[in-house]
């Protein structure tokens, strides 16, 4: 879990957003928490290479809260 994090962050870096968004789905699927949160935010808020998605960002914003993210339990309030 914790390497899928890693190789999607490291995706991010390099601009391989496409690679990252499969990682850090992957897991975030697994349950990791930071993932979520990031998913959250890159789907709320867009960019040129990831299509804004508000459903797919709460959605991940959510279950980051449920799991206790404090920046998504601030964002949902």
């Amino acid at each position: 879990m914790n390497e899928l994090y890693n190789k999607g962050c490291a995706c991010l870096e390099q601009g391989d957003y496409k690679s990252a968004v499969e990682y850090l789905t992957s897991a975030a699927e697994a349950g990791y928490v930071e993932a979520q949160y990031i998913l959250g935010v890159a789907f709320n808020n867009g960019n040129q290479y990831i299509e804004r998605d508000r459903k797919r960002g709460m959605f991940w914003m959510r279950k980051a809260a449920e799991n206790g993210h404090e920046k998504a339990l601030n964002y949902m309030k």
